[in-house]
């Protein structure tokens, strides 16, 4: 089989300041959020997000670990799984969220997820308690030295399906059951596979999980495009994701070293009583023939299990 995996870095959160009074969006938006946040009546939005934390808290935990996290030398080495339930409310949401959008909103598009590392403000010695945050993003219409930006937004329809999911991040665990990645798999990667933009070879994903280990997280957030996230939840070869810490090898020219994300899709296996990474390369033909009858800019195939190569922060930040 060919093991491709997502690989996702993190990105620092800058929040804006000066509060947008004339604004009626949304209460309490600074002058920046109110033009990137979808039209919805106040009473029906709900500042959260994509995992369900409020916009408050979420800031404070992205905040605790920026504050600490370069005295943390030996983190946590942690997995997190998202259920196929939770990845299809929020593509599902995003993309109703973008098609109520106009042709003149600003500063653009909603575009992707930002995934961030975060840390339990209440622990405050090392190793912190670790977590994850995803945000949803819109187009900024900026550039940063390397890429375009793209700037968090957490206001979203308070009664969306998304939100009254009971449970949809497992808490992180070190070498969970069924995380595969933890160790040398010597596997073969299957050469029928077709590569996409994120993809990268499960004998990279092992390297770059296994070399998370004993250094100070040197990213904040990592970014990925809403396309990848709707070609993941199109995929009925999957049950869930699973989100690695990982560390790019002295390989990757210009972001060696950096810790990032890799993302594996995954399978229940009942004998196992656990979600098991899975590494298949499934190509669905009516997909295929519907992409080259529409001529879409998005790929005829579904992605291989992961994913890497995402925007890193810094210098792709918020």
């Amino acid at each position: 089989m060919k093991n491709l995996l997502f690989g996702l870095s993190v990105l620092l959160f800058a929040a804006s300041c000066g509060q947008n009074k004339g604004s009626t969006a949304f209460p309490g938006a600074t002058a920046a959020e109110a033009k990137m946040r979808p039209m919805l009546p106040p009473a029906s939005v709900k500042a959260l997000s994509l995992n369900n934390i409020d916009k408050a808290t979420a800031l404070k935990m992205i905040d605790h670990f920026a504050r600490y996290s370069a005295h943390d030398n030996k983190p946590s080495i942690v997995s997190y799984w998202i259920s196929w339930d939770m990845l299809n409310a929020m593509v599902t949401m995003l993309d109703k969220e973008l098609a109520a959008q106009t042709s003149t909103s600003k500063p653009g598009p909603i575009d992707g997820v930002r995934i961030y590392f975060a840390a339990d403000p209440s622990v405050t010695t090392f190793p912190l308690k670790p977590t994850i945050i995803l945000v949803s993003t819109k187009d900024s219409g900026d550039f940063s030295p390397q890429e375009r930006l793209h700037h968090d937004y957490y206001e979203h329809a308070a009664n969306d399906a998304l939100f009254s999911l009971n449970s949809i991040v497992q808490p992180g665990v070190a070498a969970a059951p069924g995380a595969k990645l933890y160790a040398v798999s010597g596997e073969r990667d299957d050469v029928n596979c077709v590569p996409l933009p994120h993809n990268i070879t499960r004998d990279k994903a092992e390297k770059m999980v296994m070399g998370f280990k004993n250094h100070a997280i040197n990213t904040v957030s990592e970014w990925f495009d809403l396309n990848m996230f709707e070609v993941l939840a199109k995929d009925p070869h999957h049950y869930g994701l699973r989100i690695y810490y990982a560390t790019h090898p002295n390989t990757d020219t210009g972001i060696e070293g950096r810790d990032a994300f890799v993302i594996t899709t995954t399978l229940y296996d009942a004998a196992a009583r656990a979600n098991v990474d899975v590494f298949d390369c499934s190509v669905i033909s009516n997909v295929r023939k519907s992409y080259n009858k529409n001529k879409k800019a998005r790929s005829p195939l579904f992605p291989p299990p992961g994913d890497d190569n995402g925007e890193l922060c810094p210098y792709n930040c918020n």
